[in-house]
């Protein structure tokens, strides 16, 4: 609800919520971070997040993740990378801690260090479509569409039948009109 903009109906619904669960569980302080992050209450986001965090038998890999994009919306952009970088080594699977990384660094002037995200997130699971079609768009950006089309070959052998490959086909066809 928050994610789509209605915040008051988010706030009731988790108030709802709360009142049923006695004590706040990790996952409704998680929920709950996400809808102040959407609502725009960065700071509120964080503050929930790095208790989340600070539990370390409890922590979501979606905790560093939404407590990185808190960060980086507060100007705190090494803070950011830094639990992003936390919660890579915790969740190594987790695709989006590398395209939210890439993000902070791309954001930040550092296209080398962005780029060498994708990079650890296509090493660290190959299949995970989105840095492949992140990497893509980043080259296409920069005119470097040879590089652009060889990631998106690349998706295409490994992982077919995602849903990024079809997004990764249209983009192709696109890239053969312009040349």
């Amino acid at each position: 609800l928050a994610a789509a903009g209605d915040h008051e109906r988010a706030e009731a619904e988790y108030k709802i919520g709360m009142g049923a669960i006695k004590t706040e569980s990790a996952y409704s302080r998680m929920s709950r971070a996400q809808m102040d992050y959407f609502s725009g209450e960065f700071r509120h986001a964080e503050t929930i997040l790095k208790q989340n965090i600070a539990d370390a038998e409890i922590a979501f890999a979606i905790d560093f993740y939404f407590l990185g994009l808190a960060l980086d919306a507060q100007g705190k952009a090494e803070e950011a990378l830094k639990y992003l970088r936390m919660g890579k080594v915790r969740f190594p699977l987790y695709c989006p801690l590398y395209l939210a990384s890439a993000n902070v660094q791309f954001k930040n002037g550092r296209e080398k260090e962005g780029f060498a995200e994708f990079d650890d997130a296509n090493r660290a699971e190959p299949r995970c479509d989105q840095p492949y079609l992140a990497y893509a768009k980043a080259l296409i950006e920069r005119r470097r569409i040879p590089e652009a089309k060889q990631k998106l070959e690349t998706l295409l052998k490994v992982s077919p039948g995602s849903d990024g490959a079809a997004e990764a086909k249209e983009m192709l066809a696109k890239l053969a009109k312009v040349g």
